[in-house]
């Protein structure tokens, strides 16, 4: 059910809204973040022997010119920049080299069913005021809304940026020589991927068109492991993938 949906039946059942859009509940459940970092503090307790680190992006001069993949690289602009992925990478210290472990990106673009809940209350005559405390947003940006009538946004800007980090981070792992396993994992969200969007279908190349929700860790094409739904991912669904991709890699890595 969307959020324009619900409110619908909210509406029709209770007679009127009563902040059905706390903002709190419009945010992702379980951020990333915090799973990337009790991993790493759970990483650390089943391996006590190994070092890990998170890297929170990796600059051009690292993809390109530290790996040997094209030495002589010069950005066209000082202010070119690498991947940054939502999660970072982990990494793991082996006989003193760093092998990047994990990848992950959270891709929520779920803000369409807000701005099509904002065009029914609108039509109802709501006051921006009543508008503003039923999705969480400031008054004047709902005012700014209604008046430019922007009532959808750009979609699939989320997906592409990703696609960006997908191709570079596997340009990296090309450089350190690393065939075993490419591990990069969106977690993907929100009314832009529900039944009949075509935004999903953006993410194909990542797969080479082959299932999402599918475990592509160690597939030699270096395939992207997307994990899609419409509705909000848990904490715990984040750190029990994330976990089960770190331990499934490192212990590939230790025991080759």
């Amino acid at each position: 059910m969307t959020l324009s949906t619900g409110l619908s039946d909210r509406q029709a059942r209770d007679g009127g809204g009563r902040s059905i859009f706390n903002a709190d509940a419009l945010k992702q459940e379980g951020n990333l973040s915090e799973q990337v970092q009790e991993v790493l503090e759970e990483l650390n307790k089943l391996y006590p022997d190994y070092k890990f680190k998170l890297k929170k992006k990796l600059t051009k001069k690292e993809i390109y010119i530290d790996t040997g993949i094209s030495p002589d690289y010069k950005p066209s602009s000082p202010k070119s920049t690498g991947p940054k992925p939502d999660g970072g990478i982990i990494c793991i210290q082996v006989d003193n080299v760093w092998y990047p472990i994990l990848v992950s990106e959270a891709k929520k673009q779920g803000t369409n069913n807000i701005l099509r809940a904002i065009e029914e209350m609108y039509d109802w005559n709501y006051s921006d005021q009543r508008i503003a405390e039923e999705v969480g947003w400031k008054v004047e940006r709902v005012t700014k809304t209604i008046k430019d009538a922007k009532f959808k946004q750009a979609r699939g800007n989320a997906i592409e940026r990703a696609y960006k980090n997908y191709l570079e981070l596997a340009i990296y792992y090309e450089g350190l020589g690393i065939t075993s396993h490419f591990a990069y994992l969106i977690f993907a969200s929100g009314c832009d991927f529900e039944e009949g969007s075509t935004i999903p279908d953006r993410m194909d190349a990542m797969t080479r068109g082959l299932p999402r929700n599918v475990d592509y860790t160690f597939h030699p094409r270096q395939l992207g492991s997307i994990y899609m739904q419409d509705n909000l991912f848990t904490g715990q669904e984040i750190y029990d993938i994330l976990l089960g991709t770190a331990v499934n890699v490192i212990e590939h890595i230790i025991n080759v």
